[in-house]
């Protein structure tokens, strides 16, 4: 089976960001791809169809499907540079020039003291709390965060004091707080959680098991 892809770049991109123009498109194309379709262990049985509680002859296989890139029909243009239109950033511009004002606004001004002050306000009074009763002091990190596996006053100093990470500062708690994330269902909270983790092991130097147990302790101070 082959595909017949086409791509269309925007030919006004400047005056769609700056001068509030309709986007225009050039059309690139077509560019071919061919779809591979394999069947193994192939196997010849009967299985009940539950609608008609009749036994039925099935061919039940493991099925693999890729795609390979086949021709460039373009005339060439598969190397050229194209500018994408993001449909999200679009779709916000389209409403932003053709909706009510009062209908941008006040969502805008919900999310804002609901979610955003609200959240903001609540996260900013815990963060000052966690660093009164948990991190006074730079002893008091590998107290509460790594009983077991403490680094060394040296670390726990860095820890402590960077500018950036250092637990003295409760400003700079809203970055460990993506630790709290438990769940894999937010695919985007638990790879910053991944991400973060990393950050704290190549910064400080700590282990997994230093890692894993700061970790379980962030979230039950949280």
């Amino acid at each position: 089976m082959f595909w017949n892809h086409y791509l269309f770049s925007c030919s006004n991109i400047w005056n769609v960001v700056f001068n509030n123009a309709a986007p225009t498109f050039t059309q690139y194309g077509t560019f071919q791809y061919q779809e591979y379709d394999t069947y193994t262990d192939l196997e010849w049985t009967s299985r009940n169809n539950n609608a008609t509680n009749i036994y039925e002859n099935v061919v039940l296989a493991n099925f693999n499907q890729n795609t390979a890139f086949y021709a460039d029909n373009s005339g060439g243009f598969i190397d050229t540079p194209m500018w994408f239109v993001n449909q999200g950033g679009i779709g916000a511009w389209w409403g932003s020039n053709n909706a009510d004002p009062w209908k941008t606004y006040m969502p805008l001004l919900y999310n804002l003291v609901n979610v955003g002050l609200g959240q903001g306000v609540q996260d900013t009074w815990t963060f000052i709390a966690m660093q009164s009763n948990y991190f006074a002091t730079a002893a008091d990190i590998g107290t509460n965060l790594m009983p077991t596996s403490t680094p060394s006053q040296a670390v726990l100093d860095v820890m402590f004091s960077d500018p950036y990470y250092g637990l003295q500062d409760p400003n700079n708690y809203a970055r460990w707080n993506v630790l709290q994330v438990v769940a894999k269902t937010n695919t985007t909270a638990f790879n910053k959680k991944i991400a973060f983790q990393a950050e704290l092991r190549s910064a400080f130097g700590l282990s997994y098991t230093q890692v894993n147990q700061l970790t379980n302790n962030w979230i039950n101070l949280y």
